[in-house]
């Protein structure tokens, strides 16, 4: 069931968080400016009660939109969270790949091909439990795991990526780090010798094999 309620209502629900968590999204809604009276297009708030049947509304999030799931969240395909939007699951989440140019908050544990934090206003990623995937990736996205990260790849180019109970990580390529054992594979270099996003983007979405890090 799906219900829309004022930014009002939605900013008192967030003390009903964790602490950490609520200071987050506080600060994402801070950023975005969702409580100002001279907004000529103000955020939407959308709570979805569990159980939810039809996910088609928030594999693809965009507009000054905050979608809020009370549920653990499935999704066969991708989940897209454009900028300016907030997405906030109160579960576990579930998909093939999670490309995040606004904000993602998840109360649980997260599954996933790709973990992209992409370069959209320093934007935020914050979830409560694991983060078990394939590859995370920021390129300007603040990404913090309070559990464990479980990864092949881990691929930092401005901002942070962390997983405050460890890293259980094969290769890692952190700007903030020089020399490091592992490089960038030519794929998704710019010419220039940084993560060329739009390269990426072209790789993830084509369906067929790829590397990211030599």
């Amino acid at each position: 069931m799906k219900t829309e309620i004022s930014i009002a209502a939605f900013l008192e629900a967030l003390d009903q968080l964790d602490k950490t968590m609520s200071e987050s999204i506080e600060s994402a809604c801070e950023m975005l400016d969702v409580a100002s009276e001279y907004d000529d297009d103000p955020h939407q708030v959308l709570w979805y009660k569990k159980p939810i049947e039809n996910y088609e509304d928030i594999l693809l999030v965009e507009g000054h939109k905050i979608i809020i799931l009370e549920d653990d969240v499935q999704a066969e395909g991708d989940v897209t969270i454009k900028d300016y939007a907030i997405l906030i699951v109160m579960g576990n989440l579930q998909a093939k790949n999670i490309i995040v140019d606004g904000h993602l908050f998840v109360i649980g544990n997260v599954t996933c091909k790709v973990l992209f934090g992409a370069s959209g206003n320093d934007n935020q990623t914050h979830i409560s439990g694991d983060l078990e995937c394939k590859s995370v990736i920021e390129d300007g996205h603040y990404t913090l795991i309070e559990g464990e990260i479980i990864a092949d790849e881990l691929i930092s180019n401005a901002n942070y990526i962390i997983g405050k109970k460890g890293l259980k990580v094969k290769a890692i390529v952190d700007s903030a780090i020089k020399d490091g054992p592992h490089k960038l594979h030519a794929s998704v270099l710019h010419p220039d010798n940084y993560f060329d996003e739009e390269k990426f983007l072209k790789l993830l979405y084509s369906g067929e094999p790829y590397r990211l890090i030599d």
